[in-house]
């Protein structure tokens, strides 16, 4: 996690790594969101 965290905070100006982060990071919350929904609703859609 250290890594990448360097990574982004060196290459800062650079407009692609940004936004692979940034879908990186929406992709996560995504995933957990449906997960949480789909936990919270037993009859499951």
């Amino acid at each position: 996690m250290v890594g990448p965290s360097v990574n982004l905070g060196v290459d800062f100006g650079n407009v692609y790594d940004m936004t692979l982060a940034a879908l990186w990071v929406l992709t996560l919350v995504v995933a957990f969101a449906g997960a949480l929904v789909r936990g919270k609703s037993p009859g499951g859609n």
